[in-house]
């Protein structure tokens, strides 16, 4: 295969795979999808002390629409809470639940086994070589 074909292979490929991933985890994962839980985490490793959903979108790089939609969803099965700001009558910040730092402890055992699961064929070698492709392409996207 040549560079082309492969760099086209590799591109088409993380697509399926993002798209087998989701279907996977939104069939282990309990009361919520695979986006819900990614963006719970992504709120979670914010440096900000209490973020919008402006802030969510933009730290995560997708729109405000899209956000606030998981949010809502979020909301509806009590992982977070949303509220006017008090100094913004246009924002709408957005907090964890206690449903949020339990499942998140209850989860956590479950998510390390099921991550081994999924890259035991996969070499120390071989994930390094990974991490260092996608830093790239995620750099280059920036």
């Amino acid at each position: 295969m040549i560079r082309q074909e492969q760099e086209a292979f590799i591109f088409g490929t993380i697509f399926l795979l993002a798209n087998r991933l989701q279907v996977w985890g939104d069939r282990i994962l309990p009361e919520i999808t695979t986006k819900q839980l990614f963006l719970l985490i992504f709120i979670s490793n914010m440096e900000v002390e209490t973020p919008t959903i402006k802030d969510i979108a933009s730290f995560t790089g997708t729109s405000r629409q899209n956000t606030k939609k998981l949010l809502e969803q979020l909301e509806s099965k009590g992982f977070v809470s949303l509220h006017k700001s008090p100094t913004d009558a246009r924002a709408t910040i957005v907090s964890f639940t206690a449903k949020t730092t339990q499942y998140f402890k209850e989860q956590d055992q479950f998510s390390t086994e099921q991550l081994a699961l999924l890259f035991q064929g996969v070499t120390e070698e071989e994930l390094e070589c990974t991490m260092n492709v996608i830093h790239k392409l995620l750099a280059y996207l920036d």
